[in-house]
């Protein structure tokens, strides 16, 4: 329908347009070439239409085949002049656009070839400082192996001295017992060609014969001749607890690397639990301080949090336990409850903190209210070391003294301590727990975090 209605409207046009050819002083009229070519167009138009489907096709009525004349006639002209005006102003613009582009991309490459000279200059300092760091770290070891060497060459040489003294006591002997058989050898020599004067013995010779079983029993009953063993066992001894703590500082020299400052937290210790005034130690008193309540505060259990907890990074930071016999050392969000003395506040009985606890002279790990028994750690224990991945959610106690790992928490024993798995979701913070003696007074029980230093 909307097909047909535009062709009757040219076709309503093409009768002005015919109308206008008849009236030759009517000023619009147009020339016959130009209403053919309206003709044209209508026609196509009826093609198209009959092109449709059925239901949309409908006859042109003839006598209204002429219509678009005064459309042409009532378009706008645009001079040649104005055009090519428009046209400069055009490409002026462009000219304007692209200048204004190349000047950007000029700046653009300065800078990039600007930074690529600092990356390549920071390259080239990486590459010098690498190489340097390397050589010292390389000379440090050769400076080990020198002394190393020096000492074992110095012990050596202490060795063969013993053994040279031994080895001159044991010559000595030797001598003179080959001097005594062959003074012996002719005494009996000299019985077997003379057998007469054997019963006539002279008591000279009965002396001689005396003297030498005398000097005989000196030599094989009272000289000793072997080195002093016990001494260099002794010795040897050393040498291996030497090795033992070598090893252990060789181990523990990377975890120095992650050593991060631990500080107290007075707001969150129990009443009950006296923090030095670098805020490094702590110890229980027998009656509660004069200090404000706080709703972060530990009321019933002796323990403490850290001033500060980690989200990201590595840390590593040690305990002295030595003076305590029973404590409590780990890792906990800072969400861990406060008050009372349910398994949700205490340390390693809830999925909020992790330790390991010596009581009972028994040291146990605990999380999740479950424990296995540290089989590398023991009541004389001096120090607690404790590395903290909190990328890999990783916790790794340590006996400090021997750099054995007394537990690790991660998501390779998850499934023991009833975990789907080991992430954590918010910051852990160092945590530590004191108990209280069973029977008699409190005595001077102190737990003191080490401050070492590289």
């Amino acid at each position: 329908m909307a097909d047909y209605n535009q062709i009757s409207s040219f076709e309503k046009d093409m009768k002005a347009c015919n109308t206008s050819m008849e009236d030759p002083e009517n000023p619009n009229g147009k020339s016959a070439n130009e209403c053919g070519r309206c003709k044209k167009e209508v026609e196509g138009k009826r093609k198209e239409a009959t092109n449709r489907s059925p239901q949309g096709r409908r006859e042109i009525p003839p006598n209204q085949e002429r219509k678009q004349c005064h459309l042409t006639q009532n378009e706008p002209v645009v001079s040649t002049e104005q055009s090519q005006e428009e046209a400069q102003i055009s490409g002026a613009n462009q000219q304007v656009s692209s200048q204004k582009r190349l000047e950007e991309l000029i700046k653009l490459k300065a800078h990039v070839e600007t930074r690529l000279q600092t990356l390549r200059s920071r390259a080239q300092v990486l590459h010098s400082t690498s190489n340097r760091l390397k050589e010292e770290v390389s000379a440090q070891y050769e400076e080990i192996r020198k002394k190393l060497q020096k000492d074992e060459l110095e012990t050596i040489e202490l060795m063969e001295e013993d053994s040279r003294v031994a080895m001159g006591k044991l010559n000595k002997a030797i001598k003179e017992e080959n001097q005594h058989l062959d003074q012996i050898r002719r005494l009996i020599k000299s019985i077997q060609t003379e057998p007469e004067r054997k019963c006539g013995m002279t008591n000279k010779q009965e002396d001689k014969s005396h003297e030498h079983s005398e000097f005989n029993k000196k030599i094989c009953g009272v000289e000793q001749f072997d080195m002093n063993t016990a001494k260099f066992q002794k010795l040897l001894k050393i040498l291996q607890n030497i090795s033992k703590n070598l090893q252990a500082k060789l181990t523990q020299k990377f975890l120095l690397l992650d050593l991060t400052p631990v500080l107290l937290d007075t707001t969150t210790s129990n009443k009950n639990i006296f923090i030095s005034s670098d805020q490094a130690s702590m110890c229980l008193v027998s009656e509660p301080r004069n200090i404000p309540n706080s709703p972060l505060r530990f009321d019933s259990i002796h323990s403490v949090l850290a001033s500060s907890g980690w989200l990201r990074g590595k840390h590593y930071w040690e305990v002295d336990v030595l003076t305590s016999p029973a404590w409590s050392i780990g890792m906990a969000y800072g969400s861990i409850e406060r008050k009372g003395n349910q398994k949700s506040v205490k340390l390693g009985r809830n999925r909020l903190s992790w330790c390991v606890e010596l009581k009972d002279s028994r040291l146990l790990a605990w999380h999740n209210d479950k424990a296995v028994v540290c089989a590398k750690g023991n009541s004389s224990m001096k120090q607690v070391g404790v590395h903290v991945d909190c990328e890999r959610s990783r916790i790794v106690f340590y006996n400090a003294d021997s750099m054995q790992v007394l537990q690790e928490f991660s998501s390779s024993t998850a499934a023991f301590f009833d975990r789907l798995q080991h992430r954590f979701s918010e910051a852990v913070f160092p945590a530590f727990r004191l108990f209280p003696p069973k029977a008699g007074p409190i005595t001077f029980e102190k737990l003191q975090v080490c401050k070492s230093s590289v």
